[in-house]
């Protein structure tokens, strides 16, 4: 009698497994896998890009902010280099300050007088440095938060 494989006996078959193991599950399981991998590892890289870009709006909103803060800063000194040259009075040549952007940073802003009326143009200070400089020691990330709860 022609019996199909499968439906032998187990001692017909030897030292076999004792189910049927295709090639096609043994494809599927792996295919999951796969899948699932992929996954995690795109839900990570998310979770990290959206980390990074929320850092970066935090900075650049409190740059904004401090970069208005200057820009009153010299309107009112320009004001008082009109009001000093009205009355006859020599103003400072050259006038620095720094506002504050977050706690590891600065905005330093330097300014020269300058008179180019005659010329057609204004008097009061031209900007001669504006630049961010980093006040705090950098302190790198030496963990990378893979699979932690409740850190994002």
């Amino acid at each position: 009698m022609n019996v199909p494989y499968f439906r032998k006996k187990r001692t017909d078959q030897g030292a076999a497994f004792p189910f049927p193991l295709g090639l096609s599950l043994l494809f599927v399981s792996f295919l999951a896998l796969c899948i699932f991998s992929f996954a995690v590892l795109s839900l990570l890289t998310a979770r990290n890009g959206y980390r990074i870009s929320q850092k970066t709006a935090e900075h650049q909103s409190a740059y904004y902010a401090a970069s208005n803060k200057a820009e009153d800063r010299i309107a009112e000194l320009n004001a008082q280099w009109r009001e000093a040259k009205g009355t006859g009075k020599q103003p400072p040549e050259k006038v620095s300050f720094q506002v504050a952007i977050d706690s590891g940073s600065v905005l330093s802003v330097a300014l020269e007088g300058k008179d180019t009326t005659e010329e057609g143009g204004t008097a009061g200070y031209q900007i001669t440095e504006w630049k961010e400089i980093s006040t705090g020691e950098w302190k790198p990330e030496t963990t990378i938060p893979v699979m932690t709860p409740g850190v994002s």
